[in-house]
């Protein structure tokens, strides 16, 4: 009976040509408790879906094992003895067998191991985690090459294995423990062992994708994973948190490849592969939350909505969904099924409440591109970090190096000079100021731990001092007068620490650049500004020492006289500054 209905279900779903949600399960008696974040797969033989961890209310930590058979469509919780509770793990189908790595268990401790599940013999095994036969025989070396080749602790990673290659092998990218990582490993069955085929590298570099964990992920073919979002600060780094970029890792040639953006930034999203279907292959992605503390203002996705992303063409759409819509929520569990994609639990962004309904979003590859669309692919984000880019970019990129400018370049138009001066000046810092808010509301924690954070609070305890310094400042002397050596010292250290900050600060907005992976127009804009900028200092430069050179023999020895001092400990305030 319940194959008949199914049947009819998926005919009514090719009728329509869309991809079409069924609810399965709501709370049902003998069920799976309530849960986010769990470990899912799906069992083609048994015809058997895999649940297994997950965290329920007030932070519960789940280490249970559950089946559910979609024929005579039941739950069965398995009496056997396997990972440590946990959640946000990795976790793959493979030959009948379910496969879970890393993940955070209770009081923050972080898992770095991986386990098979027997499907059928109903049995857990954790898999070693060094590639096999070992020919050492030393054990402290044996124990040293066993914890540099695989993945350290962690939680929040993505990966999985590619649902219909034999030899496909277990991929695990990026995460979080005690910092964000950027590496990608990958498991060989038939090795026993973990292969690091990507390395934690520099975050500044825009050529491959930043650390993050709460990403989302899937693969769409044996070697190419798929992720999405996640978050980017905190952790020893900084960037959007919420993101919404897009990469595809190839691991084959140890690539990673940027994809065009489409889909509101979120963390906590689900990637999933709809069934195979004519050789059709295409990837959703469901859910996520698009709000955090550094979030400004975004457009929140509707329910019914996905993203889809073609394979082939490596291009994202977004489309609609009919049926039983679930509730928009995040941390749901998703495992690619024969007739579609099944999806346990979640967390209900309307409600707060951890979820334990079970759907089937039904329909394949074929269908997803018949679905209509929802949207356009043109995300709407503003954030913290986005602001604090703005206004250092103003304080640091304009208003300050153009103030030194004025006070070096301008110092025959006085008292104008100084009035612009302490303008651009005094402007700029407090745009600073500003950013740095900004800076703190838009990283999680571990605010000054890499180093565009500790670049930035160099820059701006000069900045800060400057002014401060301007207050103390001895006389400047009248025409014909020596200097004082005091007023030579402050000169120098004034210019000097001013100049030094300038230069961190354009530097650091690059560097900033790459954290907040600003689009290439951005860039181009940016360096343009920075070779500006350049060629007029080069040209007023060049027009002084003309100036110099040329000038009248009074103003020369006038200036010839500012730049000696004499000795003179006193020293008042000045009406206007000398550079």
């Amino acid at each position: 009976m319940w194959t008949i209905i199914l049947v009819v279900s998926c005919f009514s779903c090719s009728v329509s040509g869309q991809l079409q949600w069924r609810l399965i399960t709501e709370g049902a008696t003998g069920g799976p408790p309530a849960r986010r974040d769990a470990a899912i797969g799906y069992d083609e033989v048994g015809s058997k879906v895999i649940l297994f961890g997950g965290r329920g209310d007030d932070n519960k930590i789940f280490g249970d094992t559950w089946i559910y058979e979609i024929i005579p469509r039941k739950w069965t919780k398995l009496n056997v003895t396997g990972p440590g509770a946990r959640f946000s793990v990795v976790s793959g189908v493979k030959d009948s067998k379910f496969y879970v790595a890393t993940g955070q268990g209770l009081i923050e401790y972080f898992f770095d191991d991986i386990w098979k599940f027997d499907i059928q013999k109903e049995t857990w095994e954790e898999l070693p985690a060094q590639h096999q036969p070992f020919y050492y025989t030393d054990q402290r070396w044996k124990q040293l090459q066993r914890e540099q080749l695989k993945p350290k602790v962690r939680y929040g990673a993505a990966g999985g294995i590619f649902k219909d290659s034999s030899s496909a092998r277990f991929y695990l990218s990026m995460g979080f423990s005690q910092k964000r990582y950027s590496d990608t490993f990958s498991y060989s069955f038939s090795e026993q062992g973990w292969f690091q085929d990507y390395p934690d590298l520099n975050p500044y570099n825009p050529s491959y994708p930043h650390a993050r964990c709460l990403h989302a992920g899937t693969m769409i073919s044996r070697d190419e994973l798929l992720i999405f979002g996640g978050c980017l600060s905190g952790g020893g780094t900084g960037g959007p948190c919420p993101s919404g970029d897009s990469w595809i890792f190839n691991g084959k040639t140890k690539h990673w490849k940027q994809l065009h953006s489409c889909a509101a930034a979120r963390i906590y999203s689900t990637l999933a592969m709809l069934p195979i279907k004519s050789e059709e292959r295409r990837a959703i992605l469901f859910g996520g939350q698009v709000n955090s503390s550094q979030v400004i203002y975004t457009v929140e996705p509707s329910a019914d909505q996905i993203g889809v992303f073609n394979p082939y063409t490596e291009k994202w759409t977004l489309r609609r969904t009919v049926g039983k819509i679930p509730s928009r929520r995040a941390s749901v569990a998703m495992a690619t099924g024969l007739t579609g994609v099944y999806m346990f639990g979640g967390f209900d962004l309307e409600t707060a409440k951890v979820l334990d309904e079970f759907y089937e979003l039904v329909g394949d590859a074929s269908m997803a591109d018949k679905a209509p669309l929802a949207a356009d692919c043109s995300p709407t984000f503003f954030t913290q970090i986005m602001l604090h880019g703005i206004f250092m970019a103003l304080a640091w990129g304009f208003f300050l190096p153009w103030g030194a400018f004025i006070a070096r370049h301008m110092k025959h138009r006085e008292p104008l000079w100084f009035h612009l001066h302490r303008l651009f000046q005094v402007t700029g810092l407090m745009l600073a100021i500003a950013g740095v808010v900004c800076a703190i509301l838009s990283v999680q924690f571990d605010h000054v731990t890499f180093v565009h954070a500790i670049i930035g609070t160099i820059v701006m305890i000069i900045g800060i001092q400057q002014p401060m310094n301007a207050i103390i400042r001895c006389p400047k002397p009248e025409d014909g007068e020596r200097k004082t050596l005091r007023r030579a010292v402050w000169e120098f250290m004034h210019r000097f620490l001013g100049h030094s900050a300038i230069y961190l600060g354009l530097a650091n907005i690059g560097l900033g650049l790459f954290l907040a992976m600003a689009h290439q127009i951005i860039w181009i804009v940016w360096f343009s500004y920075l070779g500006f900028l350049l060629i007029a200092h080069v040209i007023a430069e060049l027009i002084r020492q003309y100036r110099w050179s040329h000038g009248s023999l009074e103003e020369n020895l006038k200036m010839s006289t500012i730049n000696k001092y004499v000795i003179n400990d006193s020293c008042e305030n000045n009406a206007y500054e000398d550079h």
